[in-house]
């Protein structure tokens, strides 16, 4: 429960963050940073719910081998039978934004053991994700 309260209060920072920059490209591209970021943390900390909090309602969590979790419910079912697998989860560089508006995101993974680089496909809606794509990252196997 205080997990939960932790990264609630850390959305609403972001949420504060994000509305400071305005249109300002940097601080909108800093407040996803710190988003992303915190959902990579929430994942090494083992947090399923801290994990699920950070998405939208009808938010979208699409794992390496592509298949969809939708619906903030869903994201927390998939996080708590998954998060003991990802060992590590770090942002390796800027975020970039996409031509059409979505964000590009370096990542540094390690599940089960097998150490995978790309970059993830991130969407915000009011400050919360509401999709994140790990299927461009290849080499993943079972």
């Amino acid at each position: 429960m205080m997990r939960r309260l932790l990264m609630l209060a850390l959305v609403g920072s972001l949420v504060s963050v994000a509305a400071c920059g305005g249109d300002d490209d940097a601080s909108e591209v800093e407040a996803v940073q710190e988003l992303v970021d915190a959902h990579h943390q929430a994942w090494e900390d083992d947090d399923a719910e801290g994990v699920a909090a950070l998405f939208t309602e009808d938010g979208v969590f699409i794992d390496l081998l592509g298949r969809e979790s939708a619906g903030r419910d869903e994201v927390l079912d998939y996080a708590d039978e998954h998060v003991a697998l990802i060992t590590k989860a770090q942002r390796t560089g800027r975020v970039a934004v996409a031509d059409d508006g979505t964000y590009l995101v370096p990542i540094d993974l390690v599940v089960q053991g097998q150490e995978l680089s790309g970059d993830v496909v991130v969407e915000i809606d009011d400050d919360l994700i509401a999709r994140y794509d790990l299927s461009g990252i290849e080499g993943y196997t079972r």
